[in-house]
């Protein structure tokens, strides 16, 4: 789990220079009892989007 965070931390680093926005979703947050957390992180993430 920590080397998948390290390489995911990494990866965003990467995207993020090249001009990239990031959004992390973890398999854990597909789960049904998070399903409206997601949608609400998502809306968020894509609201910034139009925002900019």
């Amino acid at each position: 789990m920590e080397r998948n965070a390290a390489r995911d931390r990494r990866t965003t680093r990467a995207l993020r220079k090249d001009g990239w926005r990031v959004l992390v979703i973890w398999e854990c947050q597909t789960l049904s009892w998070e399903e409206d957390r997601l949608r609400d992180k998502i809306a968020a993430f894509l609201e910034e989007e139009v925002d900019s």
